[in-house]
């Protein structure tokens, strides 16, 4: 199984956002650190393009020796089967590059709803119940190549589950839920006043970026 990040360094609200730092690592680390504690991932790979302002974070992956991919721009779905392919994996998780507080609990619990049927995509956003930040979708290489052969337009190729998510009929979906609703709540790094909050949750929790659990991320929040 492989987990892929995408990322990209042109943010239009904040450039450069995923190589932000939080306690002095920045956001791609944090998020590699946390989840490598999940021995079931067998490869942890940022995918992020051939252009040359993403050398940077090609750059980084080397520095820090986290695995990388470069493929397409526009077409995401493709960069996603070509990584696929290069690695030699069939079973895809999808995290994106500005979600630092990812929890391995939450994927933990959707790798085994993915293992125990043959889902075309195991999901929490569909609806949301969990912050946004902590999205995971989890599919088959092969559902992505079913859907490239399918009529697409910019959105679908840019946006990798918006196609299933219109088609929902065709495809076999688990939507993990929460069992309270938080998705009012917000850990996704966007604007600088995301990465400000988060700086100042993970200053009260007094722990490692790397180790604090999304429950008590979201205590804080409350409380605040």
């Amino acid at each position: 199984m492989i987990c892929i990040i995408q990322a990209r360094l042109d943010s239009k609200r904040l450039y450069g956002k995923v190589l932000k730092k939080i306690q002095n690592r920045p956001i791609l680390k944090i998020i590699s650190l946390r989840l490598s504690k999940l021995k079931t991932i067998d490869n942890i790979v940022i995918a992020t393009t051939k252009r040359k302002i993403d050398n940077k974070i090609s750059e980084f992956c080397l520095k820090n020796n986290i695995k990388c991919f470069r493929g397409s721009l526009n077409n995401v779905l493709q960069r996603y089967v070509d990584c696929a392919n290069f690695f030699c994996e069939n079973d895809i998780i999808r995290i994106t590059g500005d979600s630092p507080l990812v929890d391995i609990r939450i994927l933990k619990k959707m790798i085994d709803i993915y293992n125990s049927k043959k889902y075309d995509l195991v999901t929490n956003v569909f609806p949301r119940t969990f912050p946004k930040g902590l999205s995971i979708e989890i599919f088959k290489k092969q559902t992505l190549i079913k859907i490239l052969s399918s009529k697409l337009n910019r959105t679908h190729r840019e946006h990798i589950m918006t196609y299933i998510y219109a088609n929902e009929k065709n495809f076999s979906i688990n939507n993990f839920k929460s069992k309270n609703n938080f998705s009012n709540i917000n850990f996704s790094i966007d604007t600088l006043d995301d990465l400000n909050k988060i700086k100042n949750l993970i200053k009260k929790s007094k722990k490692s970026i790397k180790n604090l659990n999304y429950l008590e991320a979201i205590k804080i929040n409350e409380n605040n």
